[in-house]
């Protein structure tokens, strides 16, 4: 499975695509944006980032953090280029785009952004 938590281990990637959201659950909208922004802006990976505690929603209207995350995993199987990371999950709430971008420059020698 596509699942990478961006250690040092991890390759660097120039063009990476990161997917932010709730996953509520994950559908084929999802799916079909993603694949469409890679292929639009030759993108190395997408990695979708589901949010813990989305800071425009309430905690208690939402499956559980873990059973989005699996919810991606198992969305994103056939894709090669399609990751699933738990950066947002790791950290404390709330999480925003901005912090998991400084995060992500952490661990990437990232080129180039798209959101």
């Amino acid at each position: 499975m596509a699942v990478q938590q961006f250690s040092n281990a991890i390759p660097s990637y120039h063009k990476l695509g990161i997917m932010g959201g709730t996953f509520d659950p994950i559908h084929c909208g999802h799916l079909s944006i993603a694949k469409s922004v890679s292929a639009l802006f030759s993108l190395e990976k997408v990695i979708f980032v589901p949010s813990p505690c989305p800071p425009h929603k309430s905690i208690t209207e939402i499956a559980p953090v873990a059973h989005r995350f699996a919810m991606v995993q198992l969305a994103i199987t056939d894709y090669s280029y399609f990751a699933a990371s738990r950066i947002e999950i790791d950290r404390d709430c709330p999480t925003y785009a901005g912090d998991t971008i400084e995060e992500f420059k952490k661990y990437t020698l990232i080129r180039s952004y798209t959101l």
